[in-house]
């Protein structure tokens, strides 16, 4: 058993819908022929919002008693052009739209469409009044409540939402502090804060000179000598708040300094933390957890992305052979080979070491237009991966001297990716003309 949903565009003279799998029809959907109806009784004639909320109370019927549902639509402009805004069903209903989603206008109207889901009727209200509304300011980072260390560059950014523009120029965003003050203007901006707590504050207004504020609390850790410990930190971990450098200090000999020691929660004054019978230092370069001596890795593997190639070509504009690039890796260093199971598909390279890069194109010479699949297969000693290629055709071949042009510039294009160090083979792109 499984969901679904889909929308289908409404044809003139459907009656019925039949929801069917193979042969067997699962449920078929009628409506009546009535046409429902609908009115609006709120927001009336001349009606005047300032904020809050607009309620919008309609009354609709169906002859045929079916259900209906409603799709509510604004216009700041006199019905010029509309704005999805709010959905409602059945026959009686309220749904109220708040002031600040709607752009201030004095000839404010809504569109009303009623449906029963094959057929539809379209009301609209009388003129009303909503007044420009303000922004709605929001801050994306840094999150409330976090710390930073005093010398660390805080990046702010933030925007707001505008209903008179449905967009916000950057210009109109104020960033301040409560500790240091006004910090800038825009939608991001890099800051160096004092040590202490902030109140950062970010201050939107629009062009109808309306503000809106969005706040957060930001602490800035004193960290006098630099090296990344905060000062209240080194007195508890017997460091000088005044010395950089022994926070470099490595007590127990691991090739672990004190400051990664603390990072990573390990025994500063105990190599093997874990007693796993190796240091700290080499649990964390193996990747291994140095706090579990019983953590292992995964089995090492082989793979390959992107996991899927799609690849498409238009012989009528007589351009390259399309290409793409695969990205080869495994924990450590393994031999790998690869083969196509399709003459067409051209891998530039057959064998290499991880990580690596591979390139391979198709050649679409002789192919009919439509849509080919093949396969590139990866093997290794860390395991094998297979990666579906799809070529879609289409257009007649170009003239020969088209190919002779096109050969020319794949050689130019060889050499330039040598000049550029791309780690492509000149002969690899020599392959595309044999």
């Amino acid at each position: 058993m499984g969901f679904f949903a889909a929308t289908l565009l409404g044809a003139e003279g459907v009656a019925e819908i039949e929801l069917s799998y193979q042969d067997t029809v699962l449920d078929v959907f009628t409506a009546g022929p009535g046409v429902p109806s609908v009115s609006i009784s709120s927001p009336g004639p001349g009606d005047n919002y300032a904020s809050g909320s607009v309620p919008v109370r309609w009354s609709a019927s169906d002859p045929d008693g079916d259900p209906l549902t409603i799709t509510i639509e604004y216009s700041a402009d006199n019905g010029s052009s509309w704005l999805p805004v709010g959905y409602g069903e059945g026959n009686n209903g309220t749904v109220n739209l708040s002031a600040a989603i709607l752009a201030g206008s004095s000839q404010a109207r809504l569109r009303l469409t009623v449906s029963d889901g094959f057929q539809s009727t379209v009301t609209i209200s009388s003129a009303f009044t909503v007044a420009n509304q303000p922004p709605v300011a929001y801050i994306g980072s840094p999150d409330d409540t976090v710390d930073y260390l005093e010398g660390e560059l805080v990046r702010l950014s933030g925007g707001a939402w505008d209903a008179e523009t449905l967009d916000f120029d950057p210009i109109g965003l104020r960033w301040s502090s409560s500790r240091d003050g006004e910090l800038g203007y825009g939608a991001v901006l890099d800051a160096l804060l004092s040590v202490g707590t902030h109140q950062l504050t970010l201050e939107a207004t629009n062009a109808a000179g309306l503000s809106d504020l969005a706040s957060i609390t930001v602490t800035i850790r004193g960290d006098y000598d630099g090296d990344g410990v905060a000062d209240e930190d080194e007195f508890g971990l017997g460091l000088n708040p005044l010395l950089l450098h022994d926070a470099w200090s490595d007590a127990d000999g691991d090739n672990l300094p004190f400051l990664m020691e603390a990072r990573w929660g390990t025994d500063p004054d105990v190599a093997d933390t874990s007693g796993s019978g190796r240091s700290d230092a080499e649990d964390i370069a193996a990747g291994l957890d140095p706090l579990d001596r019983d953590f292992t890795l995964p089995l090492d593997a082989l793979s390959v992305a992107p996991t899927s190639v799609q690849l498409f070509h238009d012989r009528t504009l007589g351009t390259l052979n399309p290409h793409s690039r695969l990205q080869i890796a495994s924990r450590s260093g393994a031999q790998w080979t690869v083969s196509s199971n399709r003459d067409w598909l051209i891998p530039l390279r057959s064998a290499g070491t991880t990580p690596d890069t591979i390139s391979v194109t198709a050649v679409s010479d002789g192919l009919p237009n439509g849509v080919h699949q093949a396969t590139l297969s990866f093997s290794s000693a860390s395991g094998n991966v297979e990666i579906p290629v799809v070529l879609t055709v289409r257009g007649s071949s170009v003239p020969i001297e088209n190919f002779i042009f096109q050969d020319r510039f794949q050689t130019n294009l060889g050499r330039l990716f040598d000049r550029t160090m791309l780690g492509v083979q000149k002969e690899e792109f020599g392959s595309l003309r044999n």
